[in-house]
């Protein structure tokens, strides 16, 4: 009756969880100033002010969301993939305007 519960394999993964938990809290931590820079940076962006900190925060974030991935797929098996690298080359992502129904009439114009 014990053996058919398999607690041995229950109680690695809840180790587990409590490992992944322990791993990420100071990840946790660090993000919320990180997004309160984000925030702050968005709000003085306004004024022309906040797009260096916007960079910094957004790296700083990216560089969080690794460690936590890392950390999930070490400490949960869960398998998760890294997001794909993006160099700011227009050749890897076209560009796209959000509301072709603006643009249309401005390219008309130029």
């Amino acid at each position: 009756m014990i053996a058919a519960l398999e607690l041995d394999g229950r109680f690695a993964r809840a180790g587990n969880a409590i490992a992944y938990l322990a791993v990420t809290l100071p990840v946790t931590i660090l993000a919320l100033p990180a997004v309160a820079a984000l925030i702050l940076g968005a709000a003085l962006s306004v004024a022309g002010i906040g797009l260096p900190l916007v960079l910094a925060a957004a790296t700083f974030c990216r560089s969080l969301e690794r460690l936590d991935r890392r950390a999930a797929n070490r400490w949960l098996g869960a398998q998760v993939p890294p997001l794909p690298h993006f160099d700011g080359s227009s050749s890897r992502r076209p560009r796209r305007s959000w509301c072709p129904t603006i643009t249309a009439p401005c390219v008309l114009l130029v």
